[in-house]
C-alpha cells in the first residue's frame, strides 16, 4: 500500500493531502484516517471520493495497486462517500494490545516458543515425529521473551525471505518486491511483516471459542472474527512467502499448538501500534 496507489478527494476534486493510509493484512481491509486528530480533518455534510488508482508503470514504478503477483485492477475504482457529523464521545479505535499478557503470554509462549525458545533453553525441545531435534531457536528466530523478540524478530530480515539478487547485508527494504528482505516484524506496517503472513497461510479456524492465555494484561478484541482469504488466495500467498505455515504442525500429534483467526487480529493489531516490547515481562 502507497499513497500513490489509493487517495482521497473532496468535491472539487482536490487531494485531500497527508491522510494515513494502512493495510491490514489479516482482515484485508485498507483504512484511511486523519493524519493530525484532534484537528479538523473531513467537512461533516461534504461528499468525497476514494479513488483506488490502476498502474501505469511510467518510468519503471507503480502509481497504482498491485497484488502480490503483479496482477492490476482492469480499471480505477471510485467510492463516493459523505462525510458525518464526528462521533460523540470520539471513536477511540482498537484498544492498545500490552505485549506481555496478551503477545507474548497468550500467543509467542502459548503456540510458538515451543520450538522458537531461547538459545540456552534450546536441546531440551525434540520433535522426534518431525524427524529431527530442536538444537537452536528455528532460523535463530526467539519468541519466548521480551528480549528475544526483540533481538530476533523486530526489525530482523527473515531468513526465508532473504532472496534478493544483491549480494550485501539484508535490510528491510519497502522498496523490494513483495516477499524480498521482508523484516520478521516491522513496527507499525502489519503488511510488511514476515511473521503475520507464516501465521496467516495455516488459516486458523474463526475465533467464536477460542481461550485466552496468559494471567494478567489480556485483551479479547477480535474474538469471534473469520478471515476473509480464500484457500486460492492463501495459496498464491504460498508462492510468495517460502517454507512452512506456523505456528509447524508436527504429522500425527493430536495436540499441535494453533492460533485463532482472534490471535492474529491482536498481534496484527500490536504490530501496527508499533511493535513495542518492553525491557522485560514478569516471570
Amino acid at each position: 500500500m502507497t499513497r500513490q496507489s489509493i487517495y482521497l478527494e473532496d468535491s472539487s476534486t482536490h487531494l485531500v493531502t497527508d491522510e494515513l493510509i494502512a493495510y491490514d493484512p489479516v482482515t484485508m481491509t485498507v483504512s484511511l484516517s486523519n493524519p493530525s486528530p484532534p484537528l479538523a480533518w473531513l467537512t461533516a455534510g461534504q461528499k468525497y471520493r476514494v479513488v483506488v488508482n490502476v498502474p501505469s508503470f511510467e518510468g519503471g514504478t507503480s502509481a497504482g495497486l498491485l497484488a502480490i503477483d503483479g496482477a492490476t485492477l482492469a480499471a480505477p475504482v471510485t467510492l463516493v462517500f459523505t462525510a458525518g457529523a464526528p462521533a460523540d464521545p470520539p471513536f477511540a479505535g482498537p484498544p492498545s494490545i500490552p505485549f506481555c499478557g496478551t503477545v507474548l503470554d497468550g500467543i509467542f509462549k502459548q503456540d510458538c516458543s515451543f520450538c522458537h525458545t531461547r538459545p540456552q533453553d534450546a536441546g531440551l525441545v525434540t520433535l522426534p515425529d518431525a524427524g529431527f531435534n530442536v538444537t537452536q531457536p528455528p532460523l535463530g528466530l526467539d519468541l519466548s521473551s521480551a528480549e528475544g523478540v526483540r533481538s530476533t524478530a523486530v526489525g530482523q530480515v527473515a531468513d526465508e525471505s532473504n532472496t534478493g539478487p544483491l549480494a550485501r547485508p539484508a535490510t528491510p527494504s519497502l522498496g523490494e518486491p513483495f516477499g524480498i528482505d521482508m523484516p520478521i516484524l516491522a513496527p507499525g506496517e502489519p503488511g510488511n511483516s514476515w511473521l503475520l503472513y507464516k501465521v496467516i497461510l495455516a488459516n486458523p479456524a474463526p475465533a467464536d471459542a477460542e481461550t485466552i492465555g496468559g494471567d494478567s494484561g489480556v485483551v479479547t478484541y477480535g474474538q469471534g472474527t473469520k478471515l476473509p482469504a480464500s484457500q486460492a488466495e492463501l495459496g498464491r500467498l504460498a508462492a510468495y512467502i517460502l517454507g512452512q505455515a506456523m505456528p509447524y504442525q508436527v504429522p500425527g500429534q493430536g495436540t499441535n499448538p494453533t492460533l485463532t483467526a482472534g490471535d492474529l487480529v491482536r498481534l496484527s493489531t500490536w504490530i501496527a501500534q508499533g511493535a513495542i516490547t518492553p525491557t522485560s515481562c514478569p516471570p
